[in-house]
């Protein structure tokens, strides 16, 4: 893609900028007229030509230090537009280096033409030229002795347009007559409002856009797009574009360039790739591997933002004062089911400290600027201020800085280029000042909640508290999981739990995929496509794959939350590092030790045996192996038995098949084309044994179930999928004490931290007073394995059973 680039010189400010449809910026710059109906209709516009609010700011604080008089601000505006498009990371390029060599200061026209031309060879350079009509670019200062069109107002409120002083261009396009002027702004400001609704909260490429939008053709859809971004109401950016730099530190010409990064997934240079590139004319055009299952990303296409979701909070006088325990009480919940909620609750209504409140980069500068004015207004008053006479000059440069962070492109890239231009206002004493005053103005991390239940707790009925209070304050919830089975499984129960609330469920192929709704459920890929859409993020799972270890995907769960927004992350077996941070204090967090029926976890018990692979091979099947197995199916319980190898899983299920020719086994994997028929018949009780991998160690619920896990000292098994794995038994309510082996040839680590941590569970279950008491008032104790599999001794020749603390004496 390519766009023209343009500098806009107004009376106390200059600024370079790029343009998908330079008649759109022609029109909003230049046109008599608008100003009165932009006030009117309360257009600011992010990036608009208003600053009238933004003078009087600087007019009020210059006058408490004596640095201007009091006068009235009179607005006008000339355009100087490079007459051939652009590769779009070129043109923005050009603008950032416009903010870096001017500081957004006002110019005189022949230097602003000449600015022009040093920023677009420079980018140009920088970007390593490109094909234009057949011949190579070569950088050379010739090539860019091109002509610059000015566009600007007349003495009558008319347009020129003028090449270099040749007279005009009849044939330009202009806008409509002055009649007509307030009815064609104010249409394209409806379609701009209407377009922006529906990009609320959205990261998009151009394709998609035009599908999300009902428009067929890019040429129609341009303009529109560039409209809603110069009134604020979108925002435009490179998909593939140089990372921000360093905080404070100086961009030196010459320096080697920054590294590219897509700003959809957050992948760095590893996961570029370029390629000669037709649609820009670049040699070398960068596009993302890491998210090109979702749409090529690329250097020179584009990524349309929506403005963040905004909930409409009501005030604390006009909501109902309902107390915790009235909130709760509608769902039902076990008094551990009722703590946690209520400790998330509390977690994600609280107000954050008004210092580490997030806001707009311009309205934290102004917050900050006016702490700076009024700590330092007695130093502008005598007798103290000749010792301070260049402090007036330090607010004239944040002056300055304001209009940086109201340019175009990335604002992290606006802020760090604010931060690191050159500083011509300011003597080498006075810049830790002007450092000091944009650092108050960093983000801070966003708020994180960690509910931490064990296996069958009802994670799912926990939520449901927390998704109803944000919609309560007029925002929008997201509930992601890694898997689609899960995505699906979910649908129904929150679509009975909230039957008046439109819900969009997303996954590969949804034919919701371009609604949108107050509940959002979605697979965590699907949250490539949002941008700040959602005031309450709920990811659940956090430990399972793909979302576990894969950087993209927390990358985009983070960038799809709300400024003000809070993540709830849900796990049964958490992260050593989130484990870390909760048991420090470092991470708000609940724990819910105990299931929704109020009885302990199964203890797992260790099962002496061989490893698969020799067990496959032996003439003998393991004695204590048939004992448990047939316990199990004699008390009626149907058998998960899990391996760590696809290829085992057949090979065991015939071995299983002979040894019970009278139980219903089949086996299944991730590659098994008929796992979701197999599945439901293992639901139906149709099969009673189903070998199996970890596919199935999350979102199968059997009633009556045992769980057996081969080669559970195997380096596939850590500590995490044990748990899970375990947390298939004892999950109903007529069957809590299920049968739980660990069956191996040895205890590894993995073992015993999966052991420690469910007896961790049951203990803390009991000492808040979580189990329920049995016939005798006292807490029941774990389920163990039948005296009638527990062997006297321990030898390779008589594989033996028993609890894992005493095996490894």
């Amino acid at each position: 893609m390519k766009v023209l680039v343009y500098a806009l010189l107004e009376e106390r400010a200059s600024s370079c900028r790029w343009t998908l449809d330079p008649e759109a910026d022609r029109w909003f710059w230049l046109a008599p007229g608008v100003e009165r109906f932009r006030q009117e209709q309360g257009l600011d516009g992010g990036a608009g030509k208003d600053r009238l609010g933004e003078e009087r700011l600087i007019r009020g604080l210059a006058d408490r230090i004596g640095n201007f008089e009091e006068r009235g601000v009179k607005i006008g505006c000339k355009m100087l537009v490079w007459d051939e498009p652009l590769p779009l990371g070129a043109a923005i390029e050009a603008a950032a280096r416009w903010r870096r060599m001017t500081s957004g200061r006002e110019l005189e026209q022949k230097t602003a033409e000449g600015a022009l031309r040093r920023c677009v060879q420079e980018a140009m350079e920088a970007e390593g030229g490109f094909e234009r009509q057949g011949a190579k670019i070569n950088g050379s200062r010739a090539e860019y002795a091109r002509p610059i069109l000015k566009w600007g107002p007349t003495g009558d409120g008319g347009l020129i347009d003028a090449a270099d002083g040749d007279g005009g261009q009849p044939d330009a396009p202009r806008p409509p007559s002055a009649a007509g002027k307030s009815a064609a702004f104010a249409a394209l400001t409806r379609q701009a409002r209407q377009d922006a609704e529906q990009l609320r909260g959205r990261a998009l490429h151009v394709p998609e856009a035009l599908a999300l939008l009902g428009v067929a053709e890019w040429r129609e859809l341009a303009p529109r797009l560039q409209f809603a971004a110069l009134l604020g109401l979108a925002r435009l950016e490179a998909a593939v574009a140089p990372a921000p730099p360093l905080s404070g530190r100086w961009r030196q010409r010459g320096a080697a360039p920054r590294p590219r990064r897509c700003q959809r997934c957050g992948s760095g240079e590893a996961q570029l790739r370029r390629t000669p590139c037709a649609s820009c004319g670049r040699r070398a055009c960068a596009y993302c591997e890491a998210c090109l299952a979702m749409g090529r990303s690329r250097e020179c296409g584009l990524l349309i933002l929506g403005t963040p979701s905004r909930a409409c909070a009501a005030p604390p006088s006009a909501a109902p004062q309902l107390s915790m325990a009235a909130r709760l009480a509608p769902w039902n919940l076990s008094p551990a089911q009722q703590a946690a909620a209520a400790a998330a609750l509390r977690y994600i209504e609280s107000a954050p400290p008004q210092e580490k409140r997030r806001a707009k980069p311009a309205a934290r500068l102004r917050e900050a600027w006016r702490r700076l004015a009024g700590r330092f207004a007695a130093l502008s008053a005598p007798p103290l201020a000749p010792a301070y006479p260049r402090l007036p000059r330090l607010l004239a440069s944040a002056s300055n800085r304001l209009r940086l962070l109201r340019g175009d492109g990335n604002r992290a890239d606006r802020e760090a280029s604010a931060l690191s231009a050159p500083q011509p206002l300011l003597e080498r004493d006075e810049q830790p000042a002007a450092t000091a005053l944009l650092a108050a103005t960093d983000n801070v991390p966003r708020r994180q909640f960690l509910l931490w239940a064990v296996t069958g707790a009802g994670k799912t009925e926990m939520i449901f508290p927390l998704v109803a209070a944000a919609l309560e304050r007029g925002g929008r919830a997201l509930i992601a999981t890694p898997r689609r089975d899960v995505v699906l499984e979910l649908d129904p129960r929150i679509r009975r739990a909230f039957p008046a609330e439109r819900v969009v469920t997303l996954f590969g192929g949804s034919p919701q995929r371009w609604e949108s709704g107050c509940i959002t459920l979605a697979t965590t890929h699907q949250l490539f496509r949002f941008r700040e859409g959602f005031d309450l993020v709920i990811i659940d799972e956090i430990d399972a794959f793909p979302y576990h270890g894969d950087p993209q995907l927390h990358y985009a769960a983070s960038r799809s939350l709300a400024p003000d927004g809070a993540t709830v992350l849900l796990s049964a077996t958490p992260p050593a590092k989130l484990r870390g941070q909760a048991r420090r204090g470092s991470l708000p967090h609940a724990r819910v030790p105990v299931r929704f029926h109020g009885h302990p976890l199964p203890v797992p018990a260790m099962l002496r045996m061989p490893a698969v692979d020799r067990l496959l091979r032996a003439l003998r099947f393991p004695p204590a192996l048939r004992r448990a197995l047939q316990a199990s199916l004699d008390r009626g319980a149907q058998l998960f038995v899990f391996v760590q190898r696809i290829r085992h899983v057949a090979p065991l299920v015939a071995r299983l098949r002979r040894e019970f020719k009278a139980v219903a086994i089949d086996g299944t994997s991730s590659k098994d084309e008929e796992r979701a028929d197999k599945v439901r018949l293992f639901r139906d009780g149709a099969i009673r044994l189903l070998v199996t991998t970890t596919i199935l160690e999350r979102g199968v619920t059997i009633p009556r179930s045992d769980v057996f896990i081969l080669d559970a000292d195997g380096r596939l098994f850590d500590d995490a999928s044990l748990i899970q794995m375990a947390g298939r038994a004892g999950r109903s309510l007529h069957d809590p004490a299920g049968r739980v082996y660990f069956g191996a040839p040895a205890v590894n680590n993995a073992q015993r931290s999966a052991v420690k941590e469910i007896r961790a569970m049951n203990r803390i279950a009991m000492k808040k007073g979580y189990l329920k008491a049995n016939e005798s008032g006292k807490p029941p104790a774990p389920a163990k394995p039948p005296n009638a599999v527990q062997p006297t001794a321990a030898t390779p020749d008589s594989p033996s059973v028993a609890p894992i603390a005493e095996a490894n004496r």
